[in-house]
Parts: C-alpha cells; structure tokens; sequence
C-alpha cells in the first residue's frame, strides 16, 4: 500500500511574553476562545474545525512560563492539472454585479479577481456599514451581495439585517468558517427566517466552490 505524503506547518509563541497553557489545557482553551469577539479573527475552535475537516490534525506542546508549540499536519495534495481556459465553462450571469462586503483586503481582492474573470462586475465594501450603504445606493443593480458573517463594527448579522430591510428579495451569500448550521441558526435566534439566505460558503475555499455558489445564486441572463 503506498503511502501519504503529509505537509506539516508549525508556530511558536516563545518570545517575550509568552505564557504557555497547562497540561491537557489546549481543549478547555479552544473552547473558551470558538466564540470570539468580532474582528480578531478565527480562533482556536474554527481553527480545529476547519483542519478536522480537511482530514488533518493539530497538535499542541506547551510549558506553562515558557509559550506554546502548535502543529498543523494535512494530506498533501498532488499539483493540480491545468485547465484550458477555453474548454471552462462561463457563469451563465455574465455582467451582473456582486457586492462583496468583507474586511479582509487580501480576501477582498482574490474574490473580486475570480468574479472578475468570469464577466461578472464586482463593487467592495471593506465593513457592515459600507455595504449597507452601497447596496442602499445601487440595490438595483446588484444582484448578490457575498457577506463575511464576521467584521468588526457591523456584524454579519447586523448587515444580513440591514440589507433585507432596504429590499426584502436581496439575495445574500453569507461566509464564514463556522458551519452552516451554527450560522443559520444565530439568524433563526434572531428572528430572521433562514429562508431568506441565498447561500452559504464556508471559509476555507477554493475559487471552484466560490463559482459554483455564484452560479447557484445568480440568474442567467441573455449574452
């Protein structure tokens, strides 16, 4: 049986400063650190959830005084085969516009650089209160708003809200590295019917997942 190649990336905390947990401490802090407050980033439960997912393991060596050791290891992967850009098949939306609202400039750019390739015309928003404002501005023409479920300011959730309120038919994409159970049930808790979320797309993705949601979401129209 051959074997599998793994990939394995590490991080230390051993400088000034660093405090380490106590022993068989990692799962009671993983814990107490899933539901951070908004703009921190994903902590340790998203972090877990999202690498058990992906086949791999995370593993923890720590010294109370002295910091902490975390490992990733995942499947490595083979390279994946090129594609012939002219045998891909073009998102029947060709020139619709999606607003994509996230405060992540890097994520911000890769999305909008796919969209963007595929004919679709992209308009950013780096928080909750921008977007809520560009879609106020141009509901019109936008077709699907692609939401980060966590910024700091607005929340996804305030701006879910706030969008439905300018037009009840929006249809909203909502992202986040949390399930898409835990999300759609924070919307119920909150009195918002998850009937009206459009979609869902869960952080880590590939361009491939992004497009297929797109499409899903996305009226074909006339080229």
């Amino acid at each position: 049986m051959a074997s599998t190649s793994r990939a394995r990336w590490g991080g230390a905390d051993g400088g000034g400063g660093a405090v380490g947990v106590w022993p068989d401490g990692g799962r009671e802090a993983a814990n107490a650190w899933t539901d951070v407050p908004v703009g921190t980033g994903p902590g340790p439960g998203i972090c877990y959830g999202i690498v058990s997912d992906h086949g791999g393991t995370i593993t923890v060596e720590s010294t109370p005084g002295q910091g902490a050791t975390f490992a990733i290891e995942l499947e490595a992967d083979e390279a994946p085969t090129a594609t012939d850009p002219a045998t891909t098949e073009p998102v029947p939306a060709r020139g619709q516009k999606v607003l994509v609202v996230d405060d992540e400039p890097l994520v911000v750019e890769l999305i909008s650089r796919t969209l963007r390739d595929l004919g679709l015309r992209v308009q950013t928003a780096a928080d909750g209160h921008e977007g809520v404002k560009l879609f106020d501005s141009h509901q019109h023409e936008i077709s699907v708003v692609l939401l980060d479920r966590t910024m700091p300011s607005l929340s996804g959730a305030d701006t879910y809200e706030a969008i439905h309120a300018i037009r009840a038919d929006a249809k909203i994409i909502l992202v986040s590295g949390y399930s898409e159970e835990k999300v759609t049930a924070e919307l119920v808790g909150r009195g918002l019917t998850e009937r009206s979320l459009a979609g869902f797309l869960r952080k880590p993705f590939l361009p491939d997942a992004l497009l297929s949601r797109i499409e899903e979401v996305l009226d074909p129209v006339d080229v």
